[in-house]
């Protein structure tokens, strides 16, 4: 992962650090522990990492490198897609950044789930013709359009 894609990788996770140190306050309330919540988090990730990752090595010219790429954009969509996510809902519908902290939850992690989950669909439809730059510049876009 040297060169850009690895530039882009490791930005977006400093990035993100950083969005975690300053602006996320806390794990929220006490939903955050709901058992049905968690059943379908889990779900959705096994599906994710699992089921997209693992149905990429019968691609004979692929393999396990595509396993491995798949785990690398379904994190680093999932990251984006908390933060971008954040950010809007606080400018659109509460108006104005003073102020501005975020509450991890559960909900918010199956939202990112449900983001990764369209750019795997995306890079099922597209392994072999776009580079991994590409994908990766694909998983910052579709960040921003699957809130």
């Amino acid at each position: 992962m040297s060169g850009a894609v690895g530039g882009i990788i490791l930005s977006v996770q400093i990035v993100f650090a950083l969005f975690l140190i300053f602006f996320m306050d806390s794990y929220g309330d006490s939903a955050y522990f709901t058992t049905e919540q968690y059943v379908i988090c889990r779900d959705i990730m096994v599906m994710l990492l699992l089921g997209f990752g693992y149905l990429m090595t019968f691609l004979e010219k692929f393999g396990l490198g595509a396993v491995g790429f798949t785990m690398i954009l379904t994190v680093v969509n999932m990251e984006l897609n908390i933060m971008i996510e954040g950010v809007l809902k606080k400018v659109f519908f509460e108006g104005a950044m003073a102020d501005f902290k975020q509450s991890l939850t559960l909900g918010t992690i199956i939202d990112a789930e449900f983001s990764a989950a369209t750019l795997l669909i995306t890079y099922g439809a597209m392994i072999g013709r776009l580079s991994p730059l590409q994908m990766c510049g694909i998983a910052v876009a579709e960040s921003f359009f699957t809130l």
